[in-house]
This record gives structure tokens, C-alpha cells and sequence, in this order.
């Protein structure tokens, strides 16, 4: 019957009230997992009172400290429920939700913790996985065909740390109910990684890269719920004078027939300048965006003309323009529209070798 009643759950992940004839379940068959089940399900209501609310919280915790091992089985070894600063970087830290093991950090990633956790029942219900930092040590690779069927958050790397993303993809492949993917780390194939079928993909960030394939993710029939697109490249070398974004992504963007639920796109030095703003209000894409972050660009007082005059503007919840090429006068006729903007720390381009700042002064390493 457990078995059943979990595989009912799996079908239809977001259906609590599965959860709760569960629970019903396992109190009735003097489980203590039913009690907790149901305690962390009245607790995810966001208006129980805060009198009902503490002595809710004093049981849960004392539950789950009672029967922590019996409900990790294998993974108690290496998983805990604290975390602190003395213990960070010693213990994997998980928490629980709707009483299923629903959150697993790494601080490091470890090859065979993660494997043990992909082929555990508790893995199964697992809803995100962090992985703070994963070394260019060979055994720090990803295992083949390993996968989370309720994974909804994936987070590798963490600020910006020199993380190895090698392999990632392939983890991704397993995740076919993934809705937000942060990747802050170096080497991800994103041509594969574009190209993935992620039909329930929210927000995609994707930093410290040199490569991005946006073509590949214009061209994906699978992104029709994405919202949210974060880019922050990694400095070009010295010498180098072609960004990681330029125009043609934009492009490829804007003129997508899949991106059509977009309304937060980040490119951060991206080379694009004048005509990326002309691209975006031209293709209709800005009159969709609700933000729009264009930092570290190239955007000087004619792409802010276009801008303003685009009666499409006033959508905008939040225009960012911090480190381009404005100067105080076009600054002032894109306020003058009452766009909420954000335009400090402009530069002068100047024609000489300076111009290409921008391509390495936002590097976050």
C-alpha cells in the first residue's frame, strides 16, 4: 500500500490532497510519518495563525529528530538537518516538505552521495538540489543516467565561485519536470544544454560562460513556458574584442516563435548597443518584458531614444542600463517617461581601445 499511495503522489506531485490521504494512511497504521506528513502540510498554509502556527513548529522539529535516520535510510550517514556555520562544509544538508525529503545541499559535490541519493525511494520526491561548488577533479564528474522525476530547482555554483560544470547536462536530461535551472559555473555545453526538451521550464540563468548557444534556445519548440532569461558571461581574454552576446542573439530572441512567454530577459555585456534596442521594439519583444537588464552593454543615447519612444515602454516594471553609454541627457528623456530605470556608472565611448570595456568590467571573479 505505501508503495501505491506513493506512486499516486509521483503521478500528480502537486496534488496535496494525495499527500493527505497519505497521511491519513500511515496515522491510521500507528506510523509516526503520518503525524509529521500531516503537520507539514497544515504548516504550508499560508494562513494558519501564529498561535497554531509555533506549537506546529515545536512538533515537527521534535518528529523529525526522532525519526531522521529511519526516514533517510542510507543517506543519514552523510545528510543532516542543521546547518551552521561550523558544520557548513562537513555534512550534506537536506530538509523535508509535505513529509518527503524535499530540498538536498552540497556545499561540495560528491560523486557517490548523489548517486546513492538518484536511487533512494527518498530521492524520488526530492523537489530542488543545490550544488554549491563542484572541483575539475576527475571523480567530481556527473554519473551517467542518474535523474530526479520530481526535481523543480536545479542550482550549480554559487556567486561567483569557479565551479566546474562539465557533464551537467547530463543530469539535466533526467529532470523532465524542471522549472528553474541556475548555472553559475564554467564549462557547460550549452548547444547541448539549449537543446534539451525542458517543456516545464520557468527562469534559465546562465553565467560565467564564453559560449552561448542562443540560436539553439530560439529554436527549441519545448520553451514555451520559459520567463526568465539571465546571461553574465565571463571576461573575454585581453586582446579579445567580440563579446560572448552580441546582436544576433537578441535577434534570435526576439524573433523566436516559442519565447512567447518571456517577460524577463537579463543580457549583461552583450555588444548589441543601438540596434538591440531598435531590435527589441521593433520585434514586439519589449511590449512582453516586464523587465529588462541590458548592463554592461553598449547602449548610447540613440538606443535610449528608441526606447522612450516606443509606446510599448511603459509596460516595464524595471529597465536597467548601469555601465552603457548614456549620457545625462539621454538618461533624462528615458526618466521622463516614468520608467522605473536604473542607469548609474555610465562611460564614454570614445572610439579608442577603451571601448571595449565592457566586455571584462562586470566580471563577477
Amino acid at each position: 500500500m505505501r508503495e501505491q499511495f506513493e506512486r499516486e503522489i509521483l503521478d500528480d506531485p502537486d496534488d496535496l490532497n494525495r499527500y493527505a490521504v497519505y497521511a491519513d494512511w500511515l496515522t491510521d497504521q500507528g506510523d509516526p510519518r503520518g503525524e509529521f506528513m500531516q503537520i507539514q502540510l497544515l504548516l504550508e498554509r499560508g494562513d494558519l495563525p501564529p498561535a497554531e502556527r509555533a506549537p506546529l513548529k515545536e512538533r515537527e522539529e521534535q518528529l523529525l529528530k526522532q525519526h531522521f535516520r529511519e526516514w533517510t535510510g542510507r543517506l543519514a550517514a552523510r545528510l543532516s538537518i542543521q546547518m551552521d556555520r561550523a558544520t557548513r562544509h562537513k555534512w550534506i544538508h537536506g530538509t523535508f516538505a509535505r513529509g518527503m525529503l524535499d530540498v538536498v545541499l552540497f556545499p561540495e559535490y560528491e560523486r557517490r552521495f548523489l548517486s546513492l541519493l538518484a536511487n533512494s525511494p527518498q530521492g524520488r520526491f526530492l523537489r530542488q538540489l543545490v550544488i554549491e561548488y563542484m572541483s575539475y577533479e576527475e571523480e567530481a564528474s556527473i554519473p551517467d543516467s542518474i535523474g530526479f522525476p520530481n526535481l523543480r530547482v536545479l542550482r550549480l555554483g554559487e556567486g561567483s565561485s569557479s565551479c566546474n560544470g562539465d557533464g551537467i547536462v547530463g543530469l539535466i536530461r533526467g529532470l523532465p519536470r524542471l522549472e528553474e535551472l541556475v548555472l553559475e559555473a564554467h564549462a557547460v555545453d550549452t548547444h547541448q544544454l539549449f537543446d534539451l526538451p525542458m517543456p516545464c521550464l520557468r527562469q534559465l540563468t546562465v553565467h560565467h560562460l564564453t559560449d552561448y548557444f542562443v540560436e539553439q534556445l530560439a529554436e527549441n519548440p519545448t520553451l514555451t513556458k520559459l520567463e526568465r532569461i539571465a546571461f553574465h558571461p565571463h571576461a573575454v581574454e585581453p586582446g579579445e574584442v567580440e563579446a560572448c552576446l552580441r546582436l544576433e542573439h537578441v535577434q534570435a530572441i526576439a524573433r523566436s516563435p516559442y519565447l512567447k512567454s518571456l517577460r524577463h530577459l537579463e543580457l549583461h555585456a552583450c555588444s548589441m548597443g543601438d540596434q538591440g534596442c531598435a531590435e527589441l521594439v521593433e520585434s514586439g519583444l519589449l511590449g512582453r518584458l516586464r523587465v529588462l537588464d541590458l548592463s554592461h552593454g553598449r547602449v548610447s543615447d540613440a538606443g535610449a531614444a528608441q526606447l522612450a519612444q516606443s509606446p510599448e515602454l511603459f509596460r516595464l516594471e524595471r529597465l536597467v542600463l548601469t555601465h552603457n553609454c548614456l549620457t545625462d541627457a539621454g538618461i533624462r528623456q528615458l526618466q521622463e517617461t516614468g520608467v522605473n530605470l536604473e542607469a548609474t556608472e555610465q562611460w564614454e565611448m570614445t572610439g579608442g581601445d577603451g571601448d571595449d570595456e565592457y566586455l571584462y568590467a562586470g566580471d563577477w571573479e
